[in-house]
């Protein structure tokens, strides 16, 4: 298996065609892979995944319910429906680095491990972080 790698100056959603582009070129050499997980916000990045990998099973991850104001998920319900008829999966659950690790430090004041594991991850780049969270 070849690999090649490409950095970007800056984490950007400009940059998410230029990636899908890449995993395409990737695919057309190791087609045994059948499974795409992604992680999108509002929505955007997870349609464009749906619409481009329609011979993949395309997993969609969202932010958890509550991430930004209680009781309410950051994924447009329109997109949510489109990423849903173009036949992929979306899932919603909590941040593996956070939930309650991030409670006990916000009452107690104490970092935990998870959360120490996270800023650890994040020196890489967000990115590196969200895959090992999904």
């Amino acid at each position: 298996m070849k690999v090649n790698t490409v950095y970007f100056n800056e984490a950007s959603q400009e940059h998410t065609e230029e990636v899908f582009s890449i995993v395409k070129d990737f695919f057309k050499s190791n087609d045994m892979i059948q499974h795409i997980v992604v992680a999108t916000t509002e929505g955007t990045t997870g349609l464009l995944a749906a619409r481009t990998f329609k011979n993949k099973n395309v997993i969609v991850i969202t932010h958890q319910t509550g991430f930004v104001r209680p009781n309410e998920n950051e994924l447009d319900d329109e997109l949510r429906s489109e990423i849903l008829s173009e036949g992929a999966s979306v899932l919603t659950a909590t941040h593996a680095f956070a939930g309650v690790p991030r409670g006990i430090r916000r009452e107690l004041g104490t970092w935990q491990t998870t959360e120490i594991i996270a800023v650890a991850y994040r020196t890489f780049g967000q990115g590196t972080k969200v895959c090992a969270e999904i």
